[in-house]
């Protein structure tokens, strides 16, 4: 049995683990670049993918000043 399948039966949520992922292990910006991939990987219309300059999350990053 997968890890993910696991967590799913144990009543952790795919909300929950997403959450936790990004929210606590990476920054605006890797955040921000992970869900850019997603949306290439599985939503295939490139009307909805953003272009890679178009948006800079770096100013959500706590430890930067």
């Amino acid at each position: 049995m997968l890890l993910l399948d696991k967590m799913i039966d144990n009543g952790i949520s795919e909300r929950m683990i997403l959450d936790y992922i990004i929210g606590d292990h990476l920054s605006g910006q890797e955040a921000y670049d992970v869900m850019v991939d997603v949306e290439k990987e599985f939503f295939h219309n490139p009307d909805d993918i953003y272009s890679d300059g178009e948006y800079d999350a770096s100013s959500f990053d706590e430890n930067e000043e």
